[in-house]
Order: structure tokens, then sequence, then C-alpha cells
């Protein structure tokens, strides 16, 4: 009776304290415990009898399903609470439940399924647990259809090592070094999901070791002479697309991300900055955006409707932004980096890293180290000045003493002559 007690107020403990609280208020504890080393708590689902979740004594819970075969009970695991969600595993309950019920084993048809499984089967699952919910999520998604397309209808152990390889070198040679590690790196989280996910039948990850390319941050600013020809193009286009231009000149002069230009809300706007909830970096907490006097001047030009309303209007001036840089001749030259242009100016102004990474909005210190190449020149510049100025002061002097030596010596000469010619006058 006092185990029965203790049990049950533990039983509550779990279903209010435990993250998946809101998920167990569909499922039924009952007090099924198996002996051993390892003690294990099975709950019941209300709606799918034979699905269960197991928690074991590390705390990990995975769904089950449970049935009885020759008088056996037999369980197998379907998933991982968290990478699977409570529909996902009653949809797969179910469709054990209609193999129990045509003479079928639901053990045969997992291994089978899991055997058969094929990287659009992956793909399918990843991307409802994990990848829709991603900040990039539409870029993985371009990424699979456009690059992995060969790999959809293949089964996991036929993609082969050399396969991802020459794939990889393929998308390299189209002068796509970066895009190529993308997609590698897209793949080898699609082959580690579906390891560690019951629902596959992988035991290993053919991306590894493929080589990656080097990527070298990219260090492409807009020049004095650039700028000038650029924001001359943005006034003459403005008419065009006041939005256009409002979004490129508010990336240059507040060093922001697109996105985030493109979520300011006028409710965000609070005096000379735009404090932002969402955004990149919001595990650091709310993203102060602080705006010049012409940053100001060209957001108080846009149209203002209510206070849900974005401040721009548009997503992104991509249209807008190349004919800009056609007209400008500038070339290799994207969007992204306005805001790199932002950072050397700031350089240039003789601002700390530090200072230009909080203006930025960067999570580490590190992002902003890219810029330090830029501080070096700067110091560099400054070092080249004094030693001019050095050198400067030296020269003058010896100029000084030049003079004074010529102007004794010419004196000096002056007493000679005239001490030659007294004697003559003389006689």
């Amino acid at each position: 009776m006092i185990c029965a007690a203790i049990f049950s107020r533990y039983c509550v403990y779990i279903n209010t304290h435990n993250p998946y609280s809101s998920l167990y208020g569909n499922l039924e504890i009952v007090p099924q415990l198996t002996q051993g080393k390892d003690m294990k708590e099975y709950k019941t689902d209300k709606v799918v009898p034979r699905l269960k979740i197991r928690t074991g004594a590390k705390r990990n819970s995975t769904y089950v399903y449970q049935w009885s075969e020759a008088g056996r009970v037999r369980r197998i695991s379907l998933g991982r609470v968290g990478a699977m969600t409570l529909m996902q595993a009653r949809t797969i309950a179910r469709e054990h439940d209609a193999t129990l019920a045509s003479g079928g084993s639901p053990a045969n048809r997992q291994t089978a399924l899991r055997q058969n499984a094929t990287l659009a089967d992956v793909w399918s699952a990843w991307w409802a647990d994990h990848g829709s919910s991603l900040k990039d999520a539409k870029t993985a998604q371009g990424f699979y259809t456009n690059h992995l397309c060969e790999y959809h209808n293949k089964l996991l152990s036929e993609i082969s090592n050399n396969a991802i390889s020459a794939t990889h070198r393929r998308i390299t040679k189209d002068g796509k070094a970066t895009t190529a590690n993308r997609v590698l790196q897209l793949l080898n989280q699609l082959f580690r999901f579906a390891m560690f996910d019951d629902r596959f039948d992988c035991e290993r990850n053919p991306c590894e070791g493929v080589r990656r390319n080097t990527e070298r941050a990219r260090k492409r600013y807009l020049d004095a002479d650039e700028r000038q020809r650029f924001f001359t193009v943005i006034q003459q286009r403005a008419p065009q697309s006041p939005a256009g231009a409002a979004f490129l000149m508010l990336l240059i002069t507040t060093g922001a991300r697109k996105s985030e230009i493109a979520n300011m809300r006028w409710r965000d706007l609070r005096g000379d900055k735009v404090v932002l909830q969402k955004h990149k970096t919001e595990r650091l907490g709310e993203r102060v955006i602080h705006l010049s006097q012409s940053a100001l001047e060209i957001i108080r030009d846009l149209p203002r409707t209510d206070l849900d309303a974005p401040i721009v209007g548009i997503r992104s001036p991509r249209g807008f932004f190349a004919r800009c840089c056609e007209d400008a001749g500038i070339k290799d030259f994207r969007m992204h980096d306005l805001r790199h242009s932002f950072a050397s100016i700031g350089v240039t102004a003789g601002m700390t890293l530090h200072e230009i990474g909080e203006l930025l909005g960067h999570a580490s210190p590190q992002t902003t180290k890219r810029y330090a190449h830029l501080m070096e020149d700067a110091a560099q510049q400054r070092v080249n000045l004094i030693g001019d100025l050095l050198a400067e002061k030296p020269a003058g002097k010896a100029a000084q003493a030049a003079g004074q030596a010529e102007a004794s010596a010419g004196s000096h000469l002056a007493v000679a002559h005239q001490r030659l010619i007294k004697p003559s006058d003389a006689v």
C-alpha cells in the first residue's frame, strides 16, 4: 500500500513537472514497471491503446507499440518523443493495428519499412520534425530539391560515399564552392537524423570523410568612389521604387540584416532606434538597431498606416538592387555586402571591433573578427602617418641648420671681404 501511494505521488509529480506534461494529458498512466536495474515506466495513449510512451531511468522517452503475440507481450520502438510528434506516432500505431487485423506482424512490417526507407522518407520525417521550423528552411528546401534530386528515391543503403563526393565536386565545378558545402551539410544532417531515429535502418553516414571546400570570409566592401556612384543611382531610381530605395539606404546606414529591415514594424520604432523581439540572435534578447539622422529621415518619408504594418513594406528589393549595381558599374557585389560596407566605414571612423559587433548585432565576437584586417590596415595607415611626421621634423631641423650655416657663412664671407678690401682702400 505504501509503495502504491508513493508511486501514485510520483506519477502526479511527473505530470506536473515533466516538459511533456501537455502531451501526457492525452495519456493514461498505468503502474507497469519492468524489473531490473533500469526501471521503465509505460504510459498508455487514450486514443490508440497499443501506443505507449516509455520513460527510463535517464528520463529518455520513446514511443512504443505494444501488442500480444502467441501469449507474449511484444514491443517495438517507433521513435523518440520530441523527434516524433504524438500525431505521427498515432498514425504509425494505427498502421500497425491494421497489420495485426490482417494477420500480419507489426515487427516484420517495421523491419521492412526501416530497410526500404529512401532519402525522401527521411526528408519527410526530418522536415516535419525539425526542418520546417528552421530559420533557413526555404534555403534547405531549395538545396534538397535542386541538388539532391538524384537521391530522392534511392534507399539509404544505396547512397555511397563516392556518389556524395561526386555530387560535391559537381556543384563546386559550377562555381558554387560554398553551396556545395551547404548541400553536404544538409545531407549529413539527414543521415544523422536517420541514424538516431528508430523509423529508419541506418547504421552509417556516407557523408563522413567527404572533404569540404575551404571557405574564406567574403571581403567585399564599397569604396568611396563606388559608394558615391551607388548613392547617385539610388537617388535617380528612387521615384520608380521608393520602398526599394529606402530598403537599400537603411541597409547601409544601419548595418542591419535584410530580414531585420523587412521585419521592422512601426510599433518597433522607439525614438531614434528600432527594437526587435524576433530576429536571428533572439536568444540574446531584443535586437536594438540604432538610427542615424539620415536613417530617421528615410523612415519619416515612408507612408505610415498602422502600428503592425511593416515600415518599408517589402521583403527584399532584389531586382531594384541588381539594376542599381548595373547602372553604377559595380560588380561582384551582394546586397548583404552593404552590411559589410557599414562595418568598414565604422572601422575607418576609428570604432573598435567590439563597438562594431554591437551595432551589427553579432552573437559572438568571433564573427566580428572578419573585420580585423580593416583594423590592421587603418593601424598601418596611422603608423605611416606618424612615421611621415617623424621624418619631416629632422628634415626641417636640418634645413634650418643649413640655413643658419649658410647665413653664418655669408656673414663670415662678408666680413672677410670687408677685411680684404680695407687695405686696398688705404693704398
